[in-house]
C-alpha cells in the first residue's frame, strides 16, 4: 500500500507542472486545470462541523468565495449538506426539495421571492450572478520548461515512459514532468527541490521535497494518499507480507544501542551487555554489564554487573551491588552495594543497602534488613523488622516477625519465634535460638541457646529446650532419654550427703490437672520439693524455677534418682549394721539359752 501510495505521490507532483492535471488519465481534456478519472472511486469534501451560516473559525487559513466543504452537523442555521462560501456567508447546495433554510427547492425559494410563477429554471439560473471567472492556464510555455538541464543519467523521452531496463535517471524538474508506464518495475526518480501545483495557492495541492521519501509498490499504478514521513521513515510496517527476517526487523544494522523512548525519556535499551524496558529502566548504562532491569525505574542508577531487576523501582538505587535479583515491587529497593541478594514478592528486602548474601521470598519479608547478612526468610511478613542481624532463617509468614537484632536464629511456622513470654511482647532480641512450630514463642526478649518445640509452647529461657505446651499428655520414645555424664567433663566431684535427709521430707501426691488431661496424677509438689531442699542446704538440680512472672515451676524427675540412691545406700548401711548387731545378739540369746539349759539339767 505504501508503494502504491508514493508512485501516485510522484505522479501528482509530476502532473502538476502541465497546464492541465489528470488523475486516472494521462491525457486530461484541455478544457480542464483538474480531471479526475475513475469507474469505481469518488472524491472526498472536507467534512467539517460549521457552527452557522456565518462561521468564519472553523476554516483555519480564512474563507474565500467558492470554498466548498461538507457540512456534518445540525446547528443554528446549517444543516448536513454541502456548503460553498459566497458573499460572507455559507451558501448550501440544495437537493430537491429543501433549501440551506426552509426546505424548499432552491428554484422554488427563487420564484416565490421574485413573485414570478411563470419563470423557467433557465431565467433561474441566468439571475443568479456569477462568480469572478478564475485566472487562465498559463500560456504555452506552460510546456516542458528550458531552465532545467537533462540529467546526465537515463535521459527523459519526450513523452513516453522511461524504459524499464534503463538506470535511474536525475531530472530538474521544468515546466512539467511527465511519468508513464504500465509495467510492475519502475526505476528511482530524484526531486531534489519543491514541486507544486501550478497554481501556487497558499496552501499546496501537490508538494514533494527532501524532506519525504516515497517507496514504488510493484505496480505502478494505484491510488494516492497521504504519506507522512514519521509513518513510513520509522515503524510503520503494518500491513506488510512476504517480508524476510534477514531484511526486514525491528532494529540496528551497526554496533549502536537501540533505545526506545516514550516523552522522550528512555523507556528501553538493547546494548550489548544490558537489557533494559520500561522508563527510567538501566537508565545509566554506560558502566556496568550483563544486566537486566524490566520496569519503571529498574536499575535506574546501577554502575556495576549481573543484576536482575523485574517490577517496579526495583534495585533502583544499586550503584555497585552486584549479582542481586529482585522481582516484584520495589524490591531491594534502597540496596547501593549490597550482593548476591534475592528479594522476590512487594517490598521484600526493600531497605537493605549493604547487606549481602540475603534471601527474601515473600511480601515484605526482611523489608527492614539494613547491614544484615546471609539471612534467609521465606513467608509474609517473615522477619521483616529485622535491621542487623546474621545467619538467621525464618520459614513461615510472620516468623521472627518482631525480631530487630540477632543471629543464628532458626524459625519455621507460622509466627513461630514472633512472640516473647505469652504474646504480651515481641520477641526483638535472640541469639543461636530455635523455634519449631506455630507460634512457638521465647521467655522473653534477650534470650540466646533457647529450644522451643511444639505448637504454642513457650521457651523456659536461656540454655533451656521446650518440647511442647501443657496440653501435651505424653512425650516419650523407643529408648530412655540419655543424659551426659562423662568424667572428663567434671570437676570438683563429691559424695552428695543429701538422701534419706531429703527424700524423707517429699511428700507423694496425686492429683488431677486443672486444664489439659483429666487423668489422675501422681508426682510432687515442686514448691514443697524446694521448701525440702532448703531446709537442708540442698542445691537441689531436679527443681527448675520460673524465669518470669508468666513461667511456672517444674521439676526433673530424673534428678530423683541421685538422692534416691544415696536414701537406699544409707538405709542399706543401717540395715547392715542392725543385721550385725542382731547376729551379735542372737549369739548372746544363743549362749544364754544354753547356760540356762545347763542349770536346769544339773537340778
Amino acid at each position: 500500500m505504501k508503494s502504491k501510495i508514493l508512485y501516485l505521490l510522484v505522479l501528482l507532483a509530476n502532473y502538476g507542472t502541465y497546464s492541465q492535471t489528470g488523475i486516472g488519465t494521462f491525457n486530461p481534456d484541455a478544457s480542464t486545470r483538474l480531471e479526475v478519472v475513475a469507474t469505481d472511486k469518488g472524491i472526498l469534501i472536507p467534512r467539517v462541523a460549521l457552527t452557522g451560516s456565518t462561521d468564519t473559525s472553523t476554516i483555519t487559513n480564512g474563507n474565500v468565495n467558492s470554498l466548498l466543504v461538507f457540512n456534518t452537523v445540525t446547528v443554528s442555521d446549517v444543516t448536513p449538506g454541502y456548503y460553498y462560501w459566497y458573499a460572507n456567508k455559507w451558501c448550501k447546495i440544495a437537493v430537491s426539495g429543501e433549501d440551506a433554510t426552509n426546505g424548499k427547492d432552491a428554484f422554488e425559494v427563487w420564484k416565490q421571492a421574485t413573485n414570478n410563477t411563470t419563470a423557467t429554471i433557465e431565467d433561474y439560473l441566468a439571475a443568479i450572478k456569477g462568480d469572478p471567472g478564475l485566472t487562465g492556464p498559463v500560456g504555452p510555455q506552460g510546456l516542458k520548461g528550458t531552465t532545467g538541464a537533462v540529467g546526465a543519467m537515463g535521459p527523459q523521452g519526450p513523452a513516453g515512459p522511461q524504459g524499464l531496463a534503463g538506470l535511474g535517471g536525475k531530472t530538474t524538474a521544468g515546466t512539467n514532468i511527465i511519468v508513464t508506464g504500465t509495467g510492475t518495475a519502475a526505476d528511482s526518480y530524484i526531486i531534489s527541490s519543491p514541486i507544486q501545483t501550478a497554481t501556487q495557492t497558499p496552501s499546496d495541492a501537490i508538494t514533494a521535497s527532501t524532506s519525504t521519501v516515497a517507496v514504488p509498490s510493484t505496480n505502478v499504478q494505484g491510488a494516492i494518499s497521504d504519506l507522512a514521513k514519521e509513518l513510513y521513515q520509522k515503524w510503520d510496517i503494518e500491513g506488510n507480507t512476504g517480508t524476510s527476517a534477514t531484511t526486514n526487523f525491528l532494529g540496528t544494522i551497526d554496533n549502536v544501542d537501540l533505545v526506545f523512548k516514550r516523552n522522550n525519556i528512555q523507556g528501553g535499551r538493547l546494548s550489548t551487555n544490558n537489557t533494559s524496558f520500561g522508563v527510567n529502566a538501566l537508565a545509566s548504562p554506560s558502566t556496568g554489564g550483563s544486566n537486566v532491569a524490566i520496569g519503571t525505574n529498574a536499575l535506574m542508577n546501577n554502575t556495576y554487573y549481573y543484576n536482575t531487576a523485574v517490577g517496579y523501582e526495583a534495585l533502583k538505587a544499586n550503584t555497585l551491588g552486584g549479582s542481586n535479583i529482585g522481582i516484584g515491587y520495589q524490591p531491594l529497593n534502597a540496596n547501593t552495594t549490597g550482593s548476591t541478594n534475592i528479594g522476590i514478592g512487594r517490598i521484600a528486602l526493600n531497605l537493605n543497602t549493604t547487606g549481602s548474601n540475603n534471601i527474601a521470598i515473600g511480601q515484605q519479608s526482611l523489608g527492614m534488613n539494613t547491614s544484615g547478612n546471609n539471612n534467609i526468610g521465606l513467608g509474609y511478613l517473615t522477619m521483616v523488622s529485622l535491621n542487623s542481624g546474621d545467619y538467621n532463617a525464618g520459614f513461615g509468614a510472620s516468623s521472627l516477625q518482631g525480631l530487630t537484632t540477632g543471629s543464628m536464629n532458626v524459625a519455621m511456622g507460622y509466627q513461630s519465634g514472633m512472640f516473647a513470654v505469652s504474646g504480651s511482647s515481641q520477641n526483638t532480641i535472640s541469639d543461636n535460638s530455635v523455634f519449631l512450630g506455630a507460634i512457638s514463642k521465647s521467655a522473653g526478649t534477650g534470650q540466646t541457646n533457647q529450644i522451643v518445640i511444639g505448637y504454642n509452647a513457650i521457651g523456659r529461657g536461656s540454655n533451656t529446650a521446650q518440647i511442647g505446651n501443657s496440653s501435651m499428655t505424653s512425650i516419650g520414645g523407643q529408648v530412655a532419654w540419655s543424659n551426659t555424664s562423662d568424667v572428663r567433663l567434671k570437676k570438683d566431684i563429691s559424695t552428695s550427703p543429701f538422701g534419706l535427709n531429703f527424700i524423707s521430707k517429699l511428700r507423694p501426691v496425686t492429683y488431677f490437672l486443672k486444664s489439659g488431661p483429666t487423668d489422675l496424677q501422681t508426682g510432687f509438689i515442686a514448691q514443697e520439693v524446694e521448701t525440702a531442699a532448703n531446709e537442708i542446704n540442698y542445691k537441689f538440680s531436679g527443681i527448675v524455677r520460673p524465669q518470669n512472672d508468666t513461667d511456672f515451676y517444674s521439676l526433673r524427675y530424673s534428678e530423683f534418682v541421685v538422692p534416691l540412691v544415696k536414701a537406699v545406700q544409707e538405709q542399706q548401711n543401717q540395715i547392715e549394721k542392725l543385721q550385725s548387731k542382731i547376729a551379735t545378739q542372737q549369739k548372746d540369746i544363743e549362749k544364754l539359752k544354753e547356760l540356762v539349759q545347763n542349770l536346769i539339767d544339773k537340778k
